[in-house]
């Protein structure tokens, strides 16, 4: 008998789809040639009057003597409608699922309640070592992780068992002998209500906390710098209120990082500036760095000198954030420089005229006196005479500290002629002598001949030859240019070259009458190079100075030299003087 509802199903049918095209979906023929236990089913579209598309399932079995009229055709036919638009959702779903699964990078694995593998995508195969064709129906975790392994994640896969999604961290040694960190997820499978299985996602996490832990050192790092540099460090928003300071800053400022947080960075200035300078900082075509001498107020009102370098904070969108100033104490310098004024402005004026008039007056009484009397008067005269010229290397050697010369590319041979024929005319009893390639190029200073002249004057009035020798030797090393004096004298005192060198303090008993080299060491240092004393043999001195070939900090590279003595040969044998 046909139920009910298969009646009023057909009823339906009819009442919204009257020209039912039924042959066009099971096909006249076929139902008529059906035997009454045979059932056809075929899906089809089907659309109503109101243009709407349904997806319906027909269910038929066939009787004998059906005709072609519906109504007729319906009392002997028990037709099933039923929707499938869930039923292809469901497949839809499940093929996207499918999709995820297999796009996964994660290490995916599913287990029933035996602990027994239903599932493990090639990520999960590949790192535990299960071939790709294997069967993993046959194996259990432990089996593939191993008892240790197992017994570590057997709880979390126990409590999602019992319905618990849950998240933990493991480690875990590969195929491959590496140790990699993995995050967790296991999620209960439920069918009809009942929990048959769990699923485990594994993400790889290592690269991700090796980043942190790099993250976390560097930071851990830039605070240790951070606190440690000596320099008052103030680092602002980009409305220039103040977010961050160093203990340097309380120690130098006087404040408390809480008495200055989010105050306007101008309190800390004398002309209330601020950090004025951050603008430029903006523009990608300034440099990033803005560096300047201003004038700062301490909590106690005290003013004082700094120097000041401003950098901006910029975001991996490249965008400024905020900005850092570092400011260094500079007003001991400046005071020293101060001294260093009035002291060359001393020695140029005062004691230059009152020792010329001390020198005048004992010419006068040299010239008009005679025996013992006369004797004294010639004393004072070159005690006179003696004490200009200190002053006046004293006055040189406080007039290079006071200026900054910056070091260029030059080629010293004429230099260096000009210098030794100077020195033949002020000294015609000395032998000067010169081996020079060329050219001499090096970085230094325009008073580099002037440490030279030094040099050689130093060199001829402490010899105790009548004639003394000199010799100005130059060798070009492949990345510096020695220029070598050497001559046949007493040497330099040992104290005077430890001193320069720095392997010695001055003591008390220093009184440093070689103001001459005090002015070579120093015009050599301007100039980034260095300054060596050696024994020369069989006797006298050798002093060498060292100079860069090319300005410090430059990417330049330098071209090879045809004559460049490095590139041929070992290092020459240093001249002995003549």
């Amino acid at each position: 008998m046909i139920p009910q509802s298969a009646w009023n199903g057909l009823d339906a049918l009819a009442d919204s789809w009257p020209w039912l095209p039924f042959t066009g979906v099971l096909g006249a023929a076929t139902l008529t040639t059906l035997s009454v236990m045979q059932k056809l089913q075929q899906g089809a579209p089907v659309t109503n009057p109101d243009g709407y598309v349904v997806p319906v399932l027909f269910g038929a079995v066939a009787g004998l003597g059906f005709g072609y009229g519906y109504r007729k055709r319906a009392r002997h036919l028990e037709s099933l409608q039923e929707e499938v638009a869930s039923r292809r959702e469901k497949e839809r779903r499940l093929q996207r699922y499918r999709l995820a699964v297999e796009g996964s990078t994660n290490l995916l694995t599913a287990l029933d309640r035996e602990y027994s593998i239903l599932f493990a995508n090639p990520e999960y195969r590949a790192f535990h070592g299960i071939p790709p064709e294997e069967d993993c129906s046959d194996c259990t975790l432990p089996e593939v992780i191993g008892d240790r392994a197992f017994a570590e994640v057997k709880p979390y896969v126990d409590r999602a068992f019992e319905g618990d999604s849950c998240e933990f961290e493991v480690t875990r040694e590969g195929v491959d002998g590496t140790e990699r960190e993995f995050v967790i997820r296991n999620f209960p499978l439920v069918d009809d209500g009942e929990i048959t299985g769990i699923v485990a996602a594994m993400t790889d996490v290592t690269e991700r906390r090796e980043r942190r832990r790099e993250l976390i050192t560097q930071k851990q790092r830039y605070q240790s710098l951070f606190e440690s540099i000596r320099d008052a460090i103030v680092v602002s928003d980009t409305d220039g209120r103040i977010v961050n300071t160093n203990p340097a800053f309380t120690e130098l400022f006087g404040y408390e990082f809480s008495e200055v947080e989010g105050a306007g960075t101008a309190i800390i200035y004398d002309d209330d500036s601020g950090f004025d300078a951050a603008e430029a900082l903006n523009d990608r075509s300034s440099p990033d760095i803005q560096s300047r001498t201003n004038r700062y107020r301490k909590r106690s009102g005290q003013v004082f000198e700094g120097e000041e370098s401003l950098y901006p904070v910029r975001n991996p969108d490249d965008q400024v954030t905020g900005y850092v100033a570092i400011i260094r104490d500079v007003s001991n310098r400046e005071t020293r420089l101060q001294q260093l004024q009035v002291l060359e402005r001393v020695l140029r004026h005062n004691i230059n005229n009152d020792m010329n008039v001390i020198a005048g007056y004992a010419e006068t009484i040299r010239d008009d006196a005679s025996g013992p009397m006369a004797d004294y008067a010639e004393t004072i005269l070159t005690k006179s005479e003696a004490l200009v010229d200190t002053a006046d290397k004293e006055r040189e050697i406080t007039s290079h500290l006071l200026r900054t010369p910056t070091p260029e590319r030059r080629d010293l041979r004429s230099t260096i002629l000009q210098t030794v024929e100077s020195a033949r005319e002020r000294y015609p009893g000395a032998d000067i002598t010169t081996d020079l390639p060329d050219p001499c190029v090096s970085t230094a200073t325009d008073a580099i001949g002037q440490a030279l002249e030094e040099l050689i004057e130093n060199a001829i009035v402490h010899s105790d030859r009548d004639a003394p020798s000199v010799r100005v030797t130059v060798e070009r090393r492949e990345d510096v240019l020695e220029m070598i004096i050497a001559d046949d004298g007493p040497g330099i005192p040992e104290m005077e070259r430890s001193v320069l060198t720095g392997d010695a303090d001055i003591e008390p008993l220093y009184h440093g009458s070689g103001l001459g080299l005090w002015l070579v060491n120093l015009i050599v240092r301007q100039s980034n190079g260095v300054l060596r004393f050696e024994e020369n043999d069989p006797r006298g001195s050798i002093v060498t100075i060292s100079l860069p070939r090319t300005p410090a900090g430059s990417a330049q590279q330098r071209p090879p030299d045809p004559a460049d003595d490095s590139l041929t040969s070992d290092s020459r044998t240093r001249p002995a003087s003549r």
